[in-house]
């Protein structure tokens, strides 16, 4: 039995997933959702892990740095790539080429070399890049009451 590839996911999707921001959470739980009924597998550069960690630390949340190592690190069908050789090459090429900051770069880059069929974002900066498909969660639009 072939795997479908992976869709890779930037810290943005997995920051709101997570933290559970109700205005953005509607646009990011349809993904997250497929991976724990099994149905998806995602990739992210061990940088998530970083960023993600950073927010919680500097807010001295212990509770939500965990709840960001078990969702990255212990979810069955996530799985995080670490920054190799390869990687920081086609990281160095994005940057040269698209202007990418560093991170962005990474992100991309370990999209790319994973063989992911898209990389999923909130940064619409990120949607010049060409080299492969970048899908940009919106926060879903307020609901209008009915007349």
């Amino acid at each position: 039995m072939t795997q479908t590839p992976p869709v890779a996911v930037d810290s943005s999707p997995w920051i709101v997933w997570i933290e559970g921001d109700s205005g953005l959470l509607p646009s990011v739980a349809p993904l997250f959702e497929e991976v724990l009924r099994g149905r998806m597998r995602v990739v992210s550069s061990t940088i998530v892990l970083l960023e993600v960690l950073t927010g919680a630390f500097r807010r001295r949340d212990d509770l939500l740095a965990r709840k960001f190592e078990t969702a990255l690190c212990d979810v069955e069908g996530v799985v995080l790539v670490p920054v190799t050789r390869e990687i920081a090459r086609e990281a160095a090429r994005l940057r040269a080429v698209h202007g990418l900051r560093t991170p962005d770069a990474l992100h991309v880059a370990t999209a790319i070399v994973a063989g992911a069929v898209e990389f999923v974002t909130m940064d619409r900066r990120l949607a010049r890049v060409r080299e492969i498909p970048v899908r940009v969660l919106k926060p879903a639009a307020p609901k209008r009451p009915r007349r």
